[in-house]
């Protein structure tokens, strides 16, 4: 039996908590004096899941190592936190079924909710039902996926509505598609395809096309929008590498150099980093590293800061434990200050009418769109939906009665 099967059957057999929680591991002089340096430079916090209390919850602390807390409490399984673009919320997704709940099962339905809560642990509350893998779209819209369709919703709102489905394009056949992310202007998706298509790339939402961007897992886009990162499974140590490229409109640049996309690659044993995540200013990254490919949500995984455009050698370990700790998010600067990326109006002419269609609007823009015909509204799924209907129906339009239980409208 393969090592990744033998502690899998060890874990569910022991009844999970007590073999996903771990232990403190022995820590350095020297690695504490890095942390309380490097860390303190940063000044910012770090949210992320680990297994250290049993069932995965939500861990902060600051980047110096101090005031470590859990967050998140409960029998439920709390993992893919994101800070709001104002550092005061989280975002994560809560599994509807008590217990150890596996990320393998991160894109199927009707098995996670979306939640937010305060930085401080406080106003926990359900945004999303029947939805996984949300990302923040602005100050307060928020997109993610339900099966196949990736959605967008504003927080407090009673609209949802349907930027894709995945099921309509042929490219996407076979692949678990996971973490989509939205471009500032609305028009471009970053999406990882993982299951038989390990690849990262960018979908064109107007003109339906797919840019492939490497080999690999978790595109995101950075903080400025100029470019995308992820982790490239054709190079590096380990054939395991943090890359990051420029891009325009949605695609490289023609003459794109693989051997000039290096952002960093952990040198030692300890060199299979995940879950890359740039700060909300994107001078620092954070992310995990290990010393074995098993299970992302079983792995000892220990979380690293580091400082863009520094040596990789500089990288500092924020964590010490022989928990699975994975999924972090950074967050620097005083929560409250910080600008939140807006969407851009699309203020090009000569588009044709397809293009009009499914172009997404600002949230200002969005609140003052007329509201859509009952025949809209109660349908969920039309029978023969058009091309152009289809894709990118602007969020808040049609402001209508929720459904019964609270839950918000679909379309």
């Amino acid at each position: 039996m393969p090592p990744h099967s033998v502690l899998l059957a060890l874990v569910l057999a022991s009844g999970c908590a007590a073999s996903l929680a771990g232990s403190e591991k022995e820590t350095r002089p020297a690695d504490l004096e890095a942390l309380k340096a490097v860390g303190g430079r940063a000044n910012g916090l770090v949210v992320w899941t680990s297994s250290r209390a049993g069932t995965p919850h939500l861990f902060t602390m600051k980047t110096d190592g101090s005031e470590a807390r859990q967050v998140t409490k409960g029998d439920f399984t709390d993992w893919n936190p994101r800070f709001s673009p104002d550092g005061r919320k989280i975002l994560f997704s809560r599994s509807q079924d008590e217990g150890f709940v596996r990320e393998a099962e991160g894109s199927a339905p009707s098995t996670w909710d979306l939640y937010t809560i305060n930085v401080d642990g406080t106003e926990i509350s359900k945004v999303v039902e029947d939805a996984t893998w949300g990302s923040w779209f602005g100050a307060d819209e928020i997109v993610f996926m339900r099966g196949t369709r990736i959605m967008r919703t504003k927080l407090g709102g009673e609209d949802e509505a349907k930027i894709m489905d995945l099921s309509r394009y042929p490219i996407f056949e076979g692949a678990i598609v996971e973490r989509p992310e939205l471009s500032h202007d609305g028009h471009f998706v970053a999406l990882t395809l993982a299951g038989n298509r390990r690849q990262t790339g960018i979908w064109n939402i107007r003109q339906k096309t797919w840019t492939q961007m490497g080999q690999g897992t978790q595109i995101a886009w950075a903080p400025d929008g100029a470019s995308v990162y992820w982790i490239d499974g054709s190079d590096g140590k380990e054939m395991n590498r943090v890359v990051r490229e420029p891009v325009v409109a949605g695609t490289p640049a023609d003459d794109r150099d693989p051997d000039k996309l290096l952002l960093v690659d952990l040198g030692g044993k300890r060199s299979r980093e995940r879950f890359p995540r740039l700060s909300n200013d994107g001078k620092w990254l954070v992310f995990g590293a290990a010393i074995n490919s098993l299970e992302n949500d079983l792995e000892d995984y220990e979380l690293y800061l580091w400082e863009v455009g520094s040596s990789a050698t500089t990288a500092t370990r924020l964590t010490f434990h022989s928990a699975n700790d994975r999924w972090p998010d950074l967050f620097v600067g005083e929560p409250g200050k910080a600008a939140a990326p807006e969407a851009v109006e699309d203020k090009s002419s000569g588009e044709d009418d397809e293009a009009k269609q499914t172009e997404h609007v600002d949230a200002t823009k969005a609140a003052s769109a007329p509201a859509e015909t009952d025949q809209t509204e109660k349908k969920e799924e039309p029978a023969a939906e058009s091309e152009a209907s289809d894709d990118a129906a602007p969020a808040g339009a049609a402001k209508a009665k929720a459904k019964s239980k609270g839950k918000k409208k679909r379309r």
